[in-house]
């Protein structure tokens, strides 16, 4: 799971965590080091494809 950049409350590595592995069997989360804001750093698509 891939959130954007903001001061989420789980925190990794001393800032907040962007992203996350969730495991459907137990219902739980491990935050992942994200080195990039992924909604802002990574491009985007052209409309015209």
């Amino acid at each position: 799971i891939l959130d954007k950049a903001e001061g989420n409350a789980t925190h990794i590595n001393g800032h907040p965590a962007w992203g996350a592995a969730y495991n459907i069997g137990n219902r739980s989360a491990v935050p992942m080091q994200v080195h990039a804001n992924t909604f802002c750093a990574f491009g985007m698509h052209l409309p015209n494809g």
